[in-house]
């Protein structure tokens, strides 16, 4: 709606009803963030597991993702296959790569990897912000965990559920941040 106003009468609003239109789209995608995280914590749905390329599953997260012209992404040349819940993985990526940008308030670099061994496809997510505080690092990915002012604490615990629903694993490493994402191949 705010889209259709602003486009309506682009030429009758002024500089600060552009402003409070952007603040109000903010705020909007706040709420929709937090209204996600609680109903991506308590759904319980079943797996609908397919192989799939992580470099396409990368582009069409990527699509969604507002990515301020401050950051760059590098994402990895090489493709790795994964076996996993399509939707379910674009929530987990959605919510590292949006938890990166924030940390990236005054700019940065987002550097995902992906590689695989025998039994596992991996994946990195690693920004240049200044880290996570040790306090919080140890149970970030327990529910209602946050350094944000806005954030629900819910984001990195669904995260956590999801890559074990696949059998998986997270953890995450400071100096740089990176969170690693371990799913089986199979």
């Amino acid at each position: 709606i705010l889209g259709i106003i602003r486009h309506k009468y682009s030429t009758k609003l002024d500089e600060y009803a552009f402003s409070r239109i952007d603040l109000m789209e903010t705020s909007f995608d706040n709420m929709e963030k937090q209204i996600n995280d609680t109903l991506n914590f308590i759904r319980q749905t079943p797996l609908k597991l397919e192989n799939i390329s992580f470099l396409k599953l990368l582009e069409d997260t990527l699509k969604i993702i507002k990515v301020p012209a401050n950051i760059k992404i590098d994402v990895p040349l090489d493709d790795v296959s994964l076996y996993c819940d399509s939707s379910k993985l674009t929530v987990v990526l959605t919510n590292l790569i949006n938890n990166s940008i924030q940390a990236l308030e005054a700019g940065g670099k987002i550097t995902i990897k992906a590689s695989e061994d025998d039994n596992y496809s991996v994946i990195q997510i690693e920004d240049s912000g200044s880290g996570i505080p040790s306090e919080v690092l140890l149970k970030i990915f327990e529910p209602l965990v946050t350094t944000k002012s806005t954030g629900t604490g819910l984001g990195l615990a669904s995260c956590k559920h999801i890559i074990e629903e696949h059998s998986g694993s997270i953890t995450v490493q400071n100096n740089p941040t990176t969170f690693t994402i371990k799913i089986p191949k199979s």
